[in-house]
């Protein structure tokens, strides 16, 4: 879960964060899917990465790096798919991304935020 206390760190990477847009017709529900896109210009085409997973924004789902950066200590396992660059890959990876979300993706702005956990 992503913490307030991250998300209003000068260091956290708000700009890469973008809006949730559910397709019409979809069930509306929160989706536990999670999607990484690196695109140009916010266009899938087959230079795209397209990523899917089940991984949380969490140390537990991505590891820890030892403070000497020699070791990755990983605690959890979780299960993600990637879409590389390749030729002939623009239609799969159009379909994956809007059965799930609306593509090109809305920025946060002005206070919009984003889910995050409270510890109370």
């Amino acid at each position: 879960m992503l913490r307030k206390s991250h998300w209003c760190s000068k260091e956290f990477p708000r700009s890469s964060f973008c809006a949730l847009s559910l397709p019409e017709g979809s069930l509306n529900y929160l989706s536990h899917a999670k999607l990484a896109v690196v695109s140009t210009n916010n266009v899938l085409d087959d230079d795209s990465v397209v990523y899917v997973g089940s991984h949380n924004l969490s140390e537990a789902a991505w590891g820890l790096v030892t403070p000497d950066e020699k070791h990755l200590n990983v605690a959890n396992y979780e299960v993600g798919v990637i879409f590389p660059p390749s030729n002939n890959s623009t239609g799969i990876k159009n379909n994956i991304v809007y059965s799930l979300v609306n593509f090109p993706p809305r920025a946060y702005v002005g206070t919009d935020e984003p889910f995050m956990f409270s510890f109370v």
